[in-house]
């Protein structure tokens, strides 16, 4: 009953919901940017999403930073050796 589909937004008290979720979009190409760009006004996004757990916020997704917090590893290579420890401990293959 609406045309936009899954990017139907309503207008609910002058706020735009987006009905289905938030939708980002996203380009690196500088032709389809300036094309899309004449259809709507586009707000400015960043994203940077984080976890929670136990009281502690850790980046996402994972890098060597979360790793570092998490356990306090400094090299790839002993991130992944606890990560291999981790999945042994918990019977993950």
């Amino acid at each position: 009953d609406h045309i936009g589909g899954n990017c139907y937004t309503q207008n609910v008290g002058g706020i735009n919901v987006h009905k289905y979720g938030a939708h980002i979009f996203h380009t690196s190409n500088k032709v389809v940017w300036d094309y899309i760009q004449q259809f709507a006004e586009f707000n400015r996004f960043t994203n940077s999403p984080v976890a929670r757990y136990k009281d502690e916020l850790y980046s996402l997704p994972f890098n060597m930073l979360t790793f570092n917090k998490m356990w306090g590893v400094i090299t790839p290579q002993e991130a992944e050796a606890k990560i291999k420890e981790q999945n042994a401990k918990e019977n993950i293959t």
